[in-house]
């Protein structure tokens, strides 16, 4: 190339030298690169050849110099390029690379969908290649549209040029999909060769999908999924139902490369439903489908629904159903384009069922209860209406009997769905069916319109020829046994039904074979006195429904006589069941107490000591007596009711009733009289009866009582159980005492139980009762301090004197003491702190401690001594306390107790107090410090090391300036406490005007030096060193 030499691999260079004149021989030429030396080869006859490649060479200008045998270089005049010589090379260059061209496809437009790696469009793609070389530039350019090369992009740019004419480093060209479309997946590859030889090829994929999505069904089912085949009528003017319906739309876009569907809408009447678009579900085959609830609304009784339905889908690119240039917003579909079993689009949905009517002729006879009676057959006229879906079907019954055609042919099981019909009118009669028992025939119309939509409508007749009979009397109210009707007849007088008050008497009549209905009663009241007829009545009364009521007054006692009647005038015998009596007054209970007494317990009852007795008697001379009861209460032995029950007939005076109760009157086969005696013997308290009596029409007389009664035979029992209190020293404690008394008698009087409690020191506590139970009283005693003394005793109300019982120990005497002992004692005289508690006279203690229960022993006084001299701490102490309280004792005056002592011995000493009375209260620990009774001086022992007596014990020298070098003076002390060491120094200066020696104020001092010493050694070692110049006076004490 006119630019340069390039490859890839490897270049050969044949570099060919020639030596002209006298010559030595060529010997070797060299190849360089931009002026520097690459190889150097021998020559072979006249040329050398140089293989250039990646790992030795990386390009750029060339040039050879040659050498010959004699050493001559042409290099001396400068290298040779190849285009100074013969050469088939265009260019000085060589290039040698393994650089790679780059290429990038990128499209222009953004895709509409994307499906995992899939880019989706619904139209042309158009693209933009670019390409380019880093060096030597573009050799070709390859673009293929699916295979197929393009020569020109979209801009008249020459794809396949020849770039290598000149160095190209980049170029961009723009192609699209139009060149050699395909419909789904389009696939742009691009392919770049640099000058090198060089190749890289790009590629990307784009799918394409201009097809519209198609509506290919409509399933209808019932909104809870059942199938609607059975019962939605598919109509050639219209789908009916009466039910929310779910419209499932069926879409497909398999009709060549599909993106998928993405929504399906549905329309009514050309308008979307409100939750349409709806998103498509993909289905197994391939297909999508989405659900759709019509109607919206609940439904009511109305039309919910009639609109045409339609669909579309719309795919993830936006292609729609029926979308072109003029409907850009698609086409719907209409089920009966797609669907065979739909014979039209329209949906209606509606609630309202048919309209029955039945009518028939006047009747002969219409019974109280509405029935209607004829004395032949009837002929119905039955009209059938439905204004909107239309009839579908009717269905007529007479008495479980399918009627099929009218009485005049006509179909009645036609299929009216074949063609619009909104109303329908048959005649039928009764003679086409059988007449059921009771003479009725029971007509039953049943109409469906074609949304489903169902009605139903009968109506009855009856026919008659039967005659009546009297069957039943019942009873309003029932009778006071709860009988409420009775279908037994009697020819003689027994009483069996009972009333309080008036009452009704119901004759039921009834006909065993069908019937026109019955007309009246004709009755008879005959009533009785001790058994004997006294009066009798007579009325009639209107049966109604097969009943008529007959008014029994109060106070009625006697028998019923009934014949009855019906409409056709037919009579039944008269009969009479058992006898009636009406009673409002309730038995009458009498009570007599046998047994006399003189005591009463404390409620005031009447107390015995012996047994009692009462006599009770009941009696009801109108119905009779039915049932005795009593029952017992009392603090013992009591019993809940118990019942005694007499039968309506069976007895005779003096007959023993359950319980013991004796018949004493009867009237027919009513008792009217009994009587029973009640004895007590037993201890009991607050005893007494209550009775109640019902007679058989149920009157009561209720809560009927005994007077309260007690009989009691037994001692009171009186239990003092004290607390078990830990007690001190036998008879001592700490906190109150607590007794609990205990008084188990049935006829308690508080009053009568005598506590005796003396407290020498405090308040007597007060004794409260109060009941635990029926035989137990309970008083609670709290003792707080005192010295006590206490007994109790006490009799019940009948004068019984109380077995006393005591437990808890220390019950009649014993001693409270909370409080602790208080303590005045002068131990903060024994502290010192300038003598380090040390003194040097003697000290007396003196404590007094104020306590009731005081006792020596439990004082807690402790003296302590050590050796004097010894360190003021804990430690080495010697209890002493017995050699002081040999000579020393507490004196008591009342509650204050006072030793006192004085210690006169040199020694260290410590003391306490901490005090306990007997009750176990203590005080505080009470302690002085550690100190010392010193009264010992100390004692000079040496001046100037020679040992002293105790008459020599003064110090007093004088020092001239004369004894400036005598030895330095020191004394000797001993002392088991030595404190400190006082010393007089005073200096003499002369003052020769005086007559006397004069002290210089100046120089005259007083020295204090604290010794601390060690008490083993006895002894302290002081010395002073001499001024230099005047006269030193020193006094030691």
């Amino acid at each position: 190339m006119s630019f340069g030499t390039f490859s890839n691999d490897e270049i050969e260079v044949v570099v060919t030298a020639q030596d002209p004149g006298i010559s030595s021989g060529l010997k070797e030429i060299t190849l360089y690169s931009d002026g520097v030396a690459v190889e150097t080869k021998t020559v072979t006859e006249n040329f050398a050849v140089f293989n250039l490649n990646l790992e030795n060479f990386s390009g750029n200008e060339i040039s050879a110099s040659v050498k010959d045998v004699a050493g001559n270089d042409s290099a001396s005049d400068g290298l040779t390029k190849p285009t100074d010589v013969k050469t088939n090379a265009f260019s000085n260059f060589v290039g040698l690379r393994d650089e790679k061209p780059t290429v990038v496809i990128t499209p222009l437009s953004k895709s509409v969908y994307r499906e995992g790696e899939k880019e989706w469009y619904n139209d042309t793609v158009a693209f933009s290649v670019y390409t380019a070389t880093d060096s030597a530039g573009i050799y070709s350019v390859e673009i293929k549209v699916n295979g197929k090369s393009v020569a020109t992009d979209k801009l008249g740019k020459a794809v396949n040029a020849n770039f290598f004419e000149s160095q190209m480093l980049s170029e961009t060209f723009t192609v699209d999909t139009d060149f050699n479309a395909l419909d789904g997946e389009n696939n742009i590859e691009a392919i770049v060769t640099n000058n090198y030889g060089n190749v890289e090829t790009a590629r990307i994929k784009v799918f394409i999908d201009k097809t519209n999505p198609r509506i290919i069904g409509f399933n209808i089912t019932a909104e809870n999924n059942g199938m609607l085949s059975k019962i939605l009528n598919f109509l050639s003017f219209g789908n009916f139902f009466n039910e929310r319906v779910r419209v499932t739309v069926i879409a497909d876009d398999r009709y060549g490369a599909t993106s998928g569907i993405k929504t399906i809408t549905l329309y009514m009447n050309n308008s979307s439903v409100n939750d349409a678009p709806k998103a498509a579900i993909p289905l197994s085959d391939g297909t999508y489908r989405a659900e759709f609830v019509l109607p919206q609304r609940l439904l009511s009784d109305d039309v919910s629904l009639n609109a045409v339905l339609s669909a579309v889908a719309t795919d993830n690119v936006g292609n729609i159903t029926g979308k072109d240039k003029n409907n850009p917003n698609g086409v719907p579909i209409t089920p009966d384009i797609v669907n065979s079993d739909f014979k039209n689009s329209r949906l209606i949905i509606e609630t309202i069922n048919p309209a029955i009517s039945i009518s028939c002729p006047e009747p002969d006879f219409v019974a109280k209860n509405g029935e209607k009676w004829y004395s032949d057959d009837v002929v119905f006229k039955v009209t059938v209406k439905d204004l909107n879906s239309g009839i579908r079907s009717v269905r007529i019954k007479i008495n479980g009997t399918d009627i099929t055609r009218d009485k005049d042919g006509k179909a009645i099981n036609a299929e009216f769905y074949n063609r619009e019909t909104h109303e329908e009118v048959f005649l039928v009669s009764t003679s086409q069916a059988t007449r059921a028992n009771n003479g009725s025939y029971l007509i039953e119309v049943t109409a469906v319109d074609n949304a489903g939509n169902s009605y139903s409508l009968s109506d009855i007749v009856y026919k008659d020829t039967d005659i009546p009979a009297v069957t039943d009397f019942s009873f309003v109210p029932t009778t006071s046994d709860g009988i409420g009707n009775t279908s037994e007849f009697i020819n003689f007088l027994e009483y069996g039904f009972y009333f309080k008050a008036e009452f009704n008497v119901v004759v039921s009549v009834s006909d065993d074979k069908p019937s026109s209905g019955l007309d009246k009663i004709s009755y008879r009241l005959v009533s009785y006195e001790n058994g004997k007829k006294s009066e009798e009545k007579k009325g009639t009364q209107i049966i109604a429904d097969g009943k008529a009521v007959i008014s029994v007054p109060k106070g009625f006692k006697g028998q019923i006589y009934v014949e009855a009647f019906d409409n056709t005038k037919n009579k039944s015998k008269e009969v009479t069941p058992k006898g009636f009596v009406s009673d409002d007054a309730a038995p009458e209970i009498s009570i007599t107490n046998n047994t006399p007494t003189n005591y009463n317990d404390a409620a005031g009852n009447k107390l015995y000591v012996t047994d009692m007795s009462f006599t009770v008697t009941i009696s009801d001379y109108d119905s009779g007596i039915k049932e005795i009861g009593y029952s017992q209460s009392s603090e013992k032995e009591s019993f809940e009711r118990k019942s005694t029950l007499i039968a309506n007939k069976g007895y005779k005076v003096g007959d023993v009733l359950e319980n013991g109760w004796v018949v004493a009157e009867m009237d027919q086969n009513l008792v009217t009289k009994v009587t029973k005696v009640f004895a007590f013997s037993s201890d009991n308290n607050d005893i007494f009866l209550t009775f109640d009596a019902t007679d058989r029409s149920g009157n009561k007389k209720e809560d009927i009582r005994t007077e309260r009664v007690t009989i009691d035979k037994t001692a009171p029992v009186i239990n003092v159980d004290f607390r078990p209190d830990e007690s001190k020293n036998n008879y001592y404690y700490s906190g109150n005492r607590v007794a609990q008394i205990t008084v188990v008698e049935r006829n308690f009087d508080a009053g009568l139980i005598k506590t005796t409690i003396e407290n020498k020191i405090g308040r007597v506590p007060t004794v409260s009762f109060s009941q635990k139970s029926n035989t137990e009283h309970v008083a609670v005693i709290e003792f707080d301090e005192g010295d006590y003394t206490f007994d109790i005793s006490g009799t019940d109300l009948g004068n019984h004197a109380a077995v006393v019982n005591f437990s808890g120990g220390n019950e009649k005497l014993f001693y409270v003491d909370k409080t602790k002992p208080a303590i005045e004692e002068n131990f903060a005289t024994f502290a010192n702190d300038a003598v380090s508690n040390s003194f040097n006279t003697d000290k007396t203690a003196v404590i007094k401690v104020t306590e009731h229960n005081f006792d020596p022993q439990l004082a807690g006084f402790k003296v302590f001594r050590k050796d004097p001299g010894e360190e003021h701490n804990e430690e080495g102490f010697v209890d002493i306390t017995s050699e002081i309280l040999s000579t020393s004792r507490w004196v008591s005056e009342g509650d204050v107790h006072t030793i006192s002592f004085t210690f006169n011995r040199d020694a260290v000493y410590k003391m306490e107090i901490h005090p306990e009375d007997l009750a176990g209260n203590s005080a505080e620990l009470r302690r002085t410090v550690v100190f010392e009774i010193d009264k010992t001086p100390p004692v000079v022992k040496a001046k100037n090391g020679v040992l002293v007596n105790e008459n020599n014990t003064a110090f007093v020298e004088i020092y001239p300036y004369s004894r400036k070098d005598d030895p330095v003076p020191a004394v000797e002390f001993s002392d088991l406490n030595i404190d400190h060491i006082r010393y007089n120094l005073t200096v003499y200066i002369p003052d020769h005007t005086a007559k006397k020696l004069k002290p210089s104020l100046n120089w005259s001092r007083c020295i204090w030096m604290r010794i601390r010493t060690n008490p083993a050694e006895s002894r302290e070692i002081f010395s002073l060193c001499p001024i230099s110049h005047g006269t030193v006076f020193m006094h030691w004490n």
